[in-house]
C-alpha cells in the first residue's frame, strides 16, 4: 500500500463512490498532491488535495470563487468520496489548485513539488515527480523583490560611506546620485543623510554582533588602546582594538571609538569606565568573560596608562586580573627613542627649528607664497611646498 494512503476502518464503500482501486489511482500520475483513504480491500473511500487543504484560506481569498466552483474546491479541501480520474485531473488544472501551487512554491523556495510519499516499490524503483511550470510571480512578491534589491544597494552605499570615512551629506550627493545615473531603482525618501545614519547604525550593530560572537568563541584576547584629539572638535578620542586568534589566524577587531569628553577629563578613572562600557554595554559581553578572557593590555607610555598607583593598567589588574600583562607599544618606544637620539644633536635641532619657522612663515602668509610662486615662474624653477617636520608621528614627519 502507498505511504500516502491512510487506512480506513470502513469496509463498505460509500454509495456515491466509484470502486477505484489504489493501484489504479497510482497510475493517474497526480504527483502525490492528492491524498487518499482506502478500505481493507484496497478500494478508495475518499480523496482530498494536500496543497489546497494546506493553503485553503489563501486559495479561497485570492481566487474569490463562488457557487459551484467554491463547492468543488471545498470538497477537495475537506475530502470527497466521488472519485473519478476526470474529476481529479479537472481539480489539478483548476485556478484554485494553481494558486495553492504558487503559495507552496513561495513557502518552499523551489519551482518543483516532488512527491516523497510514494512507496519505493513502485515501477523502476523511482519516485515520480510533478514539475510545476513557471508562472508570472504575484505582484506582492515582485514588489518585495524590488524593495529588497533597493535596500541592499542603499546599505552597500552606506557601508562604503562608513568605511571611507565620508560625511553623511555625501550619501545623496555622491553615492546615491551615481547609482541613479547608472539606472538603479531606489526607494524615494530613503536617499538622504538621516537615512544614511540609520543604515550605518544598523551595519554597526551587525558588526558588533559578529565581534561579540568571536569573543564568545575564543578563550582569550588582547586589548590595544590609544588616545588622540579630534582635528575639528579637539575632543579626546580613545580607539580600542582587540586581537584574537580566530580560525587559527591572528585577527584584529576594531571594537569602538569612544569620546572621552562624554565621561569628563582624560583621567585613568574615566578611561577605565569607557573601556568597561565598550565590552559590557556596546558589545554585550558578560562580565565573567570580560574579566577572565582579557590577558594583555597594550598602550603608550603615558602615566595615565602605566601609573603604578592609579594608572589604567593598575585598575584593570584590580578587577580580578592579577595575570594581566602590560605591554608598552613597540612603535611608541621606537618613535621616542629615535626622537631622543636626534634631538641631542645641535646640528639637527638647528635645521629642525629652521624648517618649522619656514613652514609657518609660508602657511600664515598667502602674499609671500604668491610672490614665491611668481619668482619661480620667472626663473623657470619648480616650486615645492615646505613639508611639516613636526607632529605626533616624529619619524614619518622627518622622512619628508
Amino acid at each position: 500500500m502507498s505511504a500516502s494512503a491512510e487506512s480506513d476502518t470502513t469496509n463498505t464503500p460509500s454509495p456515491n463512490s466509484r470502486s477505484v482501486q489504489l493501484k489504479t489511482f497510482l497510475r493517474w500520475n497526480t504527483g502525490g498532491q492528492i491524498g487518499v483513504k482506502t478500505d481493507t480491500n484496497g478500494h478508495l473511500t475518499s480523496v482530498w488535495c494536500k496543497l489546497c487543504a494546506k493553503h485553503c484560506e489563501q486559495v479561497i481569498k485570492d481566487t474569490k470563487i463562488r457557487g459551484q466552483a467554491k463547492s468543488d474546491v471545498q470538497k477537495y479541501i475537506c475530502g470527497t468520496d466521488f472519485i473519478t480520474k476526470h474529476n481529479v485531473m479537472r481539480h489539478l488544472g483548476s485556478a484554485a489548485h494553481k494558486t495553492a501551487i504558487e503559495y507552496e512554491k513561495l513557502c518552499s523556495g523551489t519551482d518543483k513539488i516532488i512527491d516523497l510519499d510514494l512507496d519505493d516499490t513502485d515501477s523502476n524503483n523511482s519516485k515520480p515527480h510533478f514539475e510545476i511550470p513557471l508562472r508570472q510571480p504575484t505582484i506582492t512578491k515582485s514588489f518585495q523583490d524590488m524593495s529588497n534589491d533597493a535596500y541592499r544597494k542603499l546599505l552597500d552605499a552606506a557601508y562604503t560611506l562608513a568605511v571611507d570615512g565620508l560625511p553623511f551629506s555625501h550619501f545623496k550627493t555622491s553615492l546615491v546620485q551615481v547609482m541613479k545615473n547608472c539606472g538603479a531603482r531606489l526607494i524615494s525618501k530613503y536617499d538622504n543623510s538621516n537615512r544614511a545614519r540609520e543604515f550605518v547604525n544598523f551595519l554597526a550593530d551587525a558588526v558588533r554582533e559578529k565581534i561579540t560572537n568571536v569573543l564568545n568563541s575564543v578563550t582569550c584576547f588582547s586589548l590595544l588602546t590609544d588616545g588622540f584629539p579630534a582635528r575639528k572638535t579637539g575632543s579626546k578620542k580613545e580607539l580600542a582594538f582587540i586581537k584574537v586568534i580566530h580560525d587559527g589566524n591572528p585577527t584584529f577587531l576594531c571594537a569602538a571609538l569612544c569620546n572621552i569628553d562624554e565621561y569628563g577629563d582624560a583621567t585613568s578613572d574615566n578611561l577605565k569606565t569607557s573601556i568597561d562600557d565598550i565590552f559590557l554595554k556596546t558589545l554585550n559581553l558578560s562580565k565573567d568573560d570580560y574579566e577572565r578572557k582579557l590577558i594583555s593590555f597594550t598602550s603608550d607610555g603615558a602615566s595615565v596608562n602605566t601609573g603604578t598607583k592609579n594608572g589604567l593598567i593598575k585598575q584593570m589588574r584590580d578587577d580580578n586580573r592579577n595575570w594581566l600583562i602590560d605591554i608598552h607599544c613597540v612603535l611608541h618606544r621606537l618613535e621616542l627613542s629615535v626622537k631622543d637620539s636626534l634631538m641631542k644633536k645641535s646640528e639637527f635641532c638647528g635645521v629642525f627649528d629652521y624648517m618649522v619657522l619656514i613652514y609657518y612663515q609660508f602657511k600664515r602668509s598667502g602674499k609671500l607664497t604668491k610672490h614665491f610662486t611668481i619668482m619661480s615662474e620667472i626663473y623657470d624653477t619648480r616650486v615645492l611646498r615646505f613639508p611639516k617636520v613636526h607632529g605626533t608621528r616624529f619619524i614619518s614627519h622627518q622622512l619628508r
